[in-house]
């Protein structure tokens, strides 16, 4: 770590960035035809806000998940501008999504070649470092998993951020600081390392940098001072790794050695990891984490003669670690993308220590080809929602959630018989998993046992009076087998829970219409449109009603708008056909 940040000729160096990004895109190729899974289905394919640029508004309103009518204490606007963006693009097509995740992480890759041609001073080097990142299989579950795509966008900024404050230009730094954590929270961590590096930076030049160092801990104080107001986000009741801070103190301690060991040895990698929570300081692991950790900070405080760029990778890790270690109450207790940013430093540690010769580029080339071979494969876990689900499974049998995930795909797959077993399962790990008695209901109602179907939705509400799912899916089955007034009022419960979605309006009007409450019918289907433009049965349910009312002119429009959104459907297009032969015999008759 020099005092004069050395300029960097680009046509020096773009051999290297060519072979950042042809290994890139080979070491990811097999992930572009995955499909949606886990999460993607409601940041993505549910997701109403990204399917029109008119909800930017909304994005930067409201939680991650409330574009599906989901709840979450996650707040990552420029992660939904992403998708918005993708969608404008190629509407459903996951191709398109594994792509842009694939470029942000090629991306980073090369700003990480270009921060450690710095740090290090040595171009193998620093490309090594690069191509360990990039290829390395424990980034898998940040980059081909679509939904992962917070961790890549929040390294792509802090990155940009830090060769900017690097640079002395400050103002850059800041904007990109704040693009990081409006794209995932745990970029707020980011002055931290920004301080460790002035420490052990003795660059003369930079005289504002104090100040401007102070104005990056002011921005993170504002922006959580400014959350929490307005959002109310700061607090995480469903966090899984809530409870006493001593507790939590010595998890985070058992989950750094879990960290390194994704690192060293990148085999069974998987989603949904549990860990004994017991937190006894007698526990081997327990030892054996803290030793490593004490080992970590010596190194990182008093490095070796010349190592100042590898004590502030191993501080970069440490740092970066923080806010998903378990100190801090989040929703889980330890997850693999989590250490896609902490890892960079991890990796400028590990290479600034190796020595500098170029005789150990096959010793280098070895392990980057192993680790290539092992992402290419954990590839293939993505494929699709089976494959993921099974994978899972098959480490963590335990996983209530992915008893409960397997079932939906089979339940999608009208493979019922299957599923129920799946939410079984679901509901002996986590008594309380409404989603999962929901959906063993809805099984149960597909296979004509209406009577079982019933008695477990009121079961579940039961268990979760304040959840509107199970209201919902009894008003449903109601609805649908000729009790239309008695799911009024369940509907009418389900939308005092939950008042933004609107497939309860939907549901709702066509039990009003099936009543004969025309009127009513009309002002849910108004209010679904109000919520969801896309939603199409809307518009050709309502345009119905106003022709059987002969309000051919509001039929006309409504159906018009819907065929704006669907120019291909069959059933707009043949409405619209004899709505103009009634409109036509109707001129006649008054002619």
């Amino acid at each position: 770590m020099s005092a004069v940040l050395p300029k960097i000729d680009p046509a020096k160096h773009l051999a290297n960035i060519l072979i950042i990004l042809i290994i890139g895109v080979f070491v990811y190729a097999n992930s572009f035809g995955n499909e949606f899974v886990w999460d993607d289905d409601y940041l993505i394919v549910n997701n109403i806000f990204i399917k029109d640029w008119h909800y930017i508004g909304k994005i930067f309103s409201t939680n991650l998940f409330a574009g599906s009518w989901g709840d979450s204490t996650f707040y990552r606007p420029i992660q939904s501008l992403t998708y918005l963006a993708d969608y404008s693009i190629w509407k459903l097509n996951p191709f398109g999504y594994h792509l842009t995740n694939t470029l942000i992480h090629i991306a980073n890759a090369i700003l990480i070649y270009l921060l450690a041609q710095y740090l290090i001073k040595i171009r193998f080097a620093a490309l090594f470092t690069s191509l360990l990142f990039l290829v390395h299989p424990v980034q898998t579950e940040a980059v081909t998993y679509i939904s992962g795509r917070a961790d890549p966008l929040v390294a792509l900024f802090l990155l940009i951020s830090f060769i900017s404050f690097i640079k002395l230009r400050y103002i850059l730094s800041l904007c990109a600081f704040i693009l990081a954590f409006l794209s995932k929270e745990a970029g707020l961590i980011f002055p931290v390392i920004l301080l460790v590096y002035c420490l052990l930076d003795k660059n003369t030049q930079g005289k504002k940098r104090p100040l401007f160092l102070g104005i990056f801990f002011l921005t993170a104080i504002i922006y959580l001072l400014t959350r929490s107001y307005l959002f109310d986000f700061l607090q995480a009741p469903f966090a899984s790794s809530a409870g006493p801070l001593f507790t939590r103190i010595v998890i985070s301690c058992k989950a750094f050695v879990h960290y390194l060991g994704f690192i060293v040895f990148p085999f069974g990698l998987h989603m949904e990891r549990q860990l004994n929570i017991s937190g006894s300081l007698f526990e081997p692991d327990i030892w054996i984490s803290l030793v490593l950790l004490i080992i970590f900070i010596i190194l990182a405080v008093r490095p070796p003669k010349e190592s100042k760029a590898a004590s502030f990778g191993l501080s970069w890790f440490l740092i970066a670690l923080i806010p998903t270690a378990g100190i801090l109450p989040i929703n889980a207790f330890i997850a693999e993308h989590w250490l896609y940013l902490p890892s960079i430093g991890l990796f400028l540690a590990l290479t600034s220590y190796f020595p500098k010769k170029r005789n150990f580029a096959i010793l280098m080339s070895i392990i980057l080809s192993a680790l290539a071979v092992l992402t290419i494969k954990q590839n293939t876990v993505w494929k699709n929602k089976e494959t993921l689900y099974k994978h899972i499974l098959k480490f963590n049998p335990a996983s209530s959630r992915a008893h409960f995930n397997l079932g939906s795909v089979y339940g999608e797959r009208k493979a019922d018989d299957m599923a129920i077993p799946e939410f079984n399962r679901a509901i002996e790990l986590k008594k309380d998993y409404i989603d999962a008695y929901v959906n063993l209901g809805y099984a149960y109602q597909k296979k004509g046992e209406t009577s079982k179907a019933i008695n477990i939705f009121k079961e579940a509400i039961r268990i979760s009076p304040n959840d509107y799912l199970p209201y919902y899916y009894l008003a449903n089955l109601y609805n649908d087998t000729g009790r239309a007034s008695e799911s009024i009022d369940l509907y009418k419960k389900a939308l005092a829970l939950k008042s933004i979605n609107p497939n309860i309006y939907f549901d709702l009007a066509r039990a009003y219409d099936k009543m004969g409450g025309i009127d009513e019918a009309i002002a849910m289907y108004q209010k679904c449109i109000e919520l969801s433009r896309e939603y199409l049965d809307t518009y050709i349910n309502l345009g119905a009603i106003y022709a059987q009312k002969g309000l051919f002119g509001e039929a006309k429009g409504v159906w018009e708008k819907g065929l704006k959104l669907a120019p291909d459907n069959q059933d707009l297009k043949q409405n619209l056909k004899k709505l103009d032969r009634l409109i036509g015999i109707k001129k006649d008759k008054e002619g």
